[in-house]
């Protein structure tokens, strides 16, 4: 699954930034990078069993649901 992500990130990236770079649209260019840059790094942590901003959230909100749903 990984493979699939870096090679379509590269393939987007590519895409992409070729456009942008002949019409000097830097900042958009910028941008595009580092949104393929986070979903990179979300997929290889994903892979690695490291924490993803999904768990953060469960671990967080399951408390306060657990309260709420109790007194329902």
């Amino acid at each position: 699954m990984t493979a699939i992500v870096i090679i379509s990130s590269l393939l987007i990236g590519t895409l992409e930034g070729i456009a942008l770079v002949k019409k000097k649209m830097w900042k958009e260019l910028s941008c595009v990078v580092i949104l393929l840059i986070i979903a990179l790094c979300f997929q290889t942590s994903k892979n690695l069993g490291m924490a993803t901003p999904i768990d953060l959230i469960e671990k967080l909100l399951e408390p306060i649901g657990k309260i709420f749903f109790n007194k329902l």
